[in-house]
């Protein structure tokens, strides 16, 4: 087909839609607009309120798909191959936002970086791209990141709401659960209408009757409105979720170290103390307490104090098992339960933790030595006495000029 058959036969198609709907330009105005009402709903009255990561990104996504749409309609101007360009390269870095708002669902950073790689890679293939089929330079490359960003994007969802906390929670926010999954699968079909796009655009062509008449730019501007409607009931409620489950970590984890809280701690280890002794089974309790802590406090600032805290909660998360448990009492002292070690194992495991503490704080800082207490948590004490002894062996540890660990049944011999 030569390229003026090729412009004509678009040509063609593009006069039914304008008898039949909205022509394209109109159908990308209302995209715009509608974008950027969604967005002054997400942004004032989603994000401001709860400042949620996933409002955050969602924002994201629709000012740059409205950017993107802006840039299409410039399409008449002398500038048309860089605009056409931008637009191309705007799609995926909207993709982008979506994706980064599905992993902020899973407390799951996103750098600014990682959402311009694909729309770069894009911009640069649609500057280069030179089509006589009257269709917008760099599709192919815009089609196959679309399909890459959403496939990400559903997976993420769909990873969350397997969640317990998603799928079992009965204090979930109402209408979170099936917000989820909405989006889960809203995601995953758009990632599908990318990969049919792309598939009938190489198969068959940007200018056959079925690309144009149902896979074409129409059906997809009209594919995002649908998605935009699907947003603005779904955002709130998901950034309620995920603010509300922001706030139950940081009742349960210290800011700090990652390791749990002192109320948390409690609760997890009473429960966990019951289920080894109905195994025969007596975990042991340690508290540890830095040794002169002020001293490195007053002489190097409480960021060289704060730098040795997350330290030792640093080794703890890597020297500790997924049944142990580990808390910030508070300050600088710090309470272990370990769940299938005697008092002799506990005191060898706090010589490798004081030493893997050393190593991760450096040279650059003073480290201060740490004094452990060492008390088996058997059957017959609770938690709160099992602690006593511990922090009676820590006294002991303390009294004899700190830098060791004492086990609490010595103490009393």
């Amino acid at each position: 087909m030569d390229h003026t058959t090729a412009q004509e036969l678009v040509i063609e198609h593009l006069d039914l839609y304008h008898r039949s709907m909205l022509d394209i330009d109109t159908l990308r105005t209302v995209q715009a607009v509608l974008a950027m009402c969604v967005f002054a709903l997400v942004f004032f009255g989603t994000y401001r309120a709860t400042r949620a990561p996933y409002a955050f990104w969602w924002a994201g996504v629709l000012v740059v798909s409205s950017a993107s749409s802006a840039m299409y309609l410039l399409n008449t101007t002398p500038a048309q191959p860089v605009t056409d360009a931008i637009g191309q390269g705007l799609g995926p870095v909207a993709g982008a936002c979506a994706w980064a708002a599905s992993r902020s669902l899973r407390s799951k950073p996103t750098a600014w970086w990682q959402l311009y790689p694909a729309g770069v890679a894009v911009f640069a293939f649609a500057l280069m791209d030179r089509r006589d089929d009257g269709t917008l330079p760099g599709t192919p490359a815009l089609l196959t990141a679309m399909v890459v960003m959403f496939t990400l994007t559903a997976r993420e969802l769909w990873k969350y709401s397997q969640n317990p906390h998603v799928s079992r929670d009965r204090e979930i926010v109402p209408g979170a659960r099936v917000g989820v999954v909405v989006m889960a699968l809203a995601s995953a079909l758009i990632a599908v209408f990318y990969a049919v796009r792309l598939g009938v655009f190489a198969v068959l062509g940007p200018t056959s009757h079925f690309y144009l008449t149902w896979t074409g730019p129409v059906t997809t501007t009209l594919f995002i409105l649908i998605l935009l409607v699907v947003v603005t009931h779904t955002v709130g409620a998901l950034s309620q979720l995920e603010s509300s489950h922001e706030w139950r970590r940081r009742a349960t984890y210290d800011d700090l170290t990652g390791l749990l809280g002192r109320n948390a701690f409690m609760e997890r280890a009473s429960a966990l103390l019951a289920q080894r002794h109905a195994e025969g089974v007596s975990p042991t309790l340690v508290i540890a307490d830095f040794d002169r802590f002020k001293e490195i406090n007053d002489e190097r600032g409480h960021a060289a104090g704060d730098r040795a805290l997350e330290a030792f909660g640093d080794a703890c998360h890597r020297l500790l098992t997924r049944e142990d448990l580990a808390c910030r009492l508070g300050g600088d002292e710090f309470a272990l339960v370990l769940a299938g070690a005697d008092v002799e194992e506990a005191e060898a495991l706090t010589s490798t933790l004081s030493t893997l503490f050393v190593a991760l704080m450096g040279t650059d800082v003073p480290c201060p030595t740490v004094s452990f207490g060492i008390a088996p948590a058997e059957r017959s004490a609770s938690l709160s006495e099992s602690l006593r002894y511990a922090d009676d062996a820590l006294y002991q540890a303390k009294r004899a000029g700190g830098n060791r660990s004492v086990i609490f049944a010595r103490v009393t011999r």
